[in-house]
């Protein structure tokens, strides 16, 4: 009798195990199999959104992690002009209930990809018929509302220079963004042609750090990747090096002179300043040309006896809340300083390579800048000046000490859409100012400041 019995258990262990077994493979097929893009949620209801709304946890805009996951904090300002939280659906078009038990909704960032694609970084659980699913980073497509999980690319929330973009392309189409492997940043190339199964590879070399990088049409990647002591060791210098298309490295200097900032032109072209610390600085610029796998470095602009033109140069900088915003033209580059109101604004000209200084308003640390083909628009402090890009001249869109801007964006018509605080009632709006000039007010009921606001037409 007790044989049997225990014949009876050893057969219903293995039967158990078995089931286990099985149960678990099916799931791992389950996911290694082409599934819904994510789980059986499928997209969100963008399709007449003109621009997404991300709203912070605090009165003050900043982001932070205190908000709970069931309170809404992405909107969408419709065509219509009103301001709608956005939906998660499900495979059936159905709305999703975030407030569901397991299930998080809580976006934190907001990407600009391509002209397809903005990446939505924050916390999303979503249960399905198979299991709970969480994702980190989801692509969203604009078009139809479409999401991806893009939790294994590893993008962070911008790291950047003032007005730079956070993901470039090359000629072909595939992105390129800075990520985070061991505190150390690195550069990742990232191929969207098949949105299910999103293809990211390392680009810079394993080990080479990467703080800031510019992307030119054949590939070929300028980045920065530390700060020396410099050529008289008396100030840093900007460590640079060219990753070519075909893998080889070239470190970008000229003898004699330390490096400091560096961009991509119009033209194609990369482009960096050196100076010299020890004889009255004398600013320079330089234009590197890539034919195939060789490089050569020219100097296309020097120090000369304007001593204003001298100093805007030599003293420009960039980094994420500090110094200049960049500004692209069809044939130049403007530099719109912020640094300690210093009025260091400048433009290079890349048909004849020569530099113009310009005068603008009082631009403080701090101020926000997004532009058009045709203008460009800061915030400082309580003012919102419109910019004509070609002769700088600028006026003013908002009265003075009516408004504090919290984030904006412009259209490729010049309307503004833009989050403030309202001093004559202390409100957060969101609001709207039209090419001709004309405010109109999009939401005033907000609980807190708008802290992106991502134009998607």
């Amino acid at each position: 009798m007790k044989n049997k019995f225990l014949l009876l258990c050893l057969t219903a262990l293995a039967v158990l195990a078995f089931s286990c077994s099985d149960d678990s493979d099916d799931v791992k097929k389950e996911e290694d199999d082409d599934q819904p893009p994510v789980g059986e949620t499928r997209g969100m209801n963008i399709q007449d959104a003109q621009s997404l709304v991300l709203l912070g946890p605090a009165p003050n805009g900043r982001i932070g992690d205190v908000r709970p996951a069931y309170t809404p904090n992405l909107y969408k300002i419709t065509e219509g002009g009103s301001m709608e939280v956005v939906k998660f659906l499900d495979a059936q078009g159905n709305v999703i209930d975030t407030k569901e038990a397991g299930t998080n909704v809580l976006v934190r960032w907001i990407t600009p990809m391509n002209d397809e694609y903005v990446a939505l970084t924050g916390d999303f659980v979503f249960p399905d018929s198979i299991s709970t699913k969480h994702y980190t980073t989801l692509l969203l497509r604009k078009t139809d509302g479409a999401i991806f999980d893009f939790t294994q690319g590893g993008l962070v929330p911008p790291w950047k220079r003032l007005g730079e973009a956070v993901v470039k392309a090359d000629g072909a189409g595939n992105l390129y963004y800075l990520t985070m492997d061991n505190a150390a940043g690195s550069v990742k190339k990232l191929d969207v042609s098949n949105p299910q199964q999103p293809a990211v590879s390392g680009y810079t070399s394993t080990g080479q750090e990467a703080r800031y990088f510019e992307m030119d049409a054949h590939g070929n990647c300028l980045y920065k990747y530390g700060e020396s002591g410099g050529v008289t060791q008396a100030n840093g210098t900007a460590d640079l090096r060219i990753r070519k298309a075909n893998g080889g490295i070239f470190e970008v200097k000229v003898d004699g002179r330390d490096n400091r900032e560096a961009w991509l032109g119009n033209n194609g072209s990369f482009y960096f300043i050196t100076y010299t610390w020890d004889n009255g600085y004398l600013p320079a610029i330089h234009r590197i040309t890539i034919t195939g796998s060789e490089i050569a470095i020219n100097t296309v602009w020097s120090a000369n006896d304007d001593l204003d033109v001298n100093d805007a140069v030599g003293s420009m900088m960039r980094t994420e809340s500090q110094g200049a915003y960049m500004i692209r033209k069809e044939n130049s580059v403007v530099f719109v300083d912020t640094y300690f109101n210093r009025n260091l604004h400048w433009e290079f000209f890349e048909e004849d390579n020569t530099v113009r200084k310009f005068e603008l308003p009082q631009v403080e640390e701090g101020a926000l800048l997004v532009y058009s083909e045709r203008y460009y628009y800061i915030a400082s402090g309580t003012n919102l000046y419109k910019v004509d890009l070609d002769t700088h001249a600028y006026e003013s869109l908002l009265p003075e000490n009516a408004y504090e801007v919290y984030t904006m964006n412009v259209s490729a018509d010049d309307v503004v859409q833009f989050s403030a605080m309202r001093f004559s009632d202390g409100k957060k709006i969101v609001a709207e100012i039209s090419a001709a000039g004309a405010l109109t007010v999009v939401s005033e009921e907000l609980e807190a400041a708008a802290i992106v606001l991502q134009r998607l037409n």
